[in-house]
């Protein structure tokens, strides 16, 4: 055989058996519980888990007196903004239980004006926080605190590590 008939073999094998992998995923979608999940992990245990990372984070960014005071005022005001995503959260709605398109759609307007409800909260406060940091305590922050631009590669308001 030559080179080509062996290339061209091996071509075909490999589109055929991605042909294959396409038509078993379209035959078995992916499941409705997995926004049941999703939801289930961003609301459960929210207090704990950013508990968890306001320590984690005081304690690496190794705050002086003056800061530990506006970091208690930045973790008050965060748990204050986050009221409107527990009112989301407290919506026990089964999302496998929104048949329609206009109900799916409803429910996901419901997540983002919550989101974007603690986001106008939370930016100006962390912002006045972030001020009172050193150049070196900011290095730290930016890769320790959740936003789209951080290190931690978790993306906004994820809150864990």
């Amino acid at each position: 055989m030559s080179r080509i008939t062996i290339l061209t073999a091996s071509v075909a094998i490999a589109l055929g058996l991605a042909a294959l992998v396409n038509v078993a995923r379209a035959a078995d979608p992916a499941p409705r519980s997995t926004a049941v999940e999703r939801m289930s992990s961003l609301c459960g245990d929210m207090d704990a888990r950013m508990a968890a990372h306001m320590a984690y984070t005081e304690a690496k960014l190794k705050l002086s007196e003056s800061q530990k005071t506006e970091f208690k005022q930045l973790t008050e005001t965060l748990k204050e903004a986050s009221l409107p995503m527990r009112k989301v959260c407290d919506d026990k709605t089964d999302p496998s239980k929104l048949s329609t398109m206009p109900e799916r759609m409803g429910r996901m307007q419901q997540v983002a004006e919550a989101r974007a409800d603690v986001l106008r909260k939370m930016v100006p406060a962390m912002t006045a926080f972030y001020a009172s940091l050193s150049l070196e305590q900011q290095k730290i922050a930016d890769d320790l605190m959740p936003g789209m631009g951080g290190r931690s590669g978790h993306g906004p308001m994820t809150m864990h590590h």
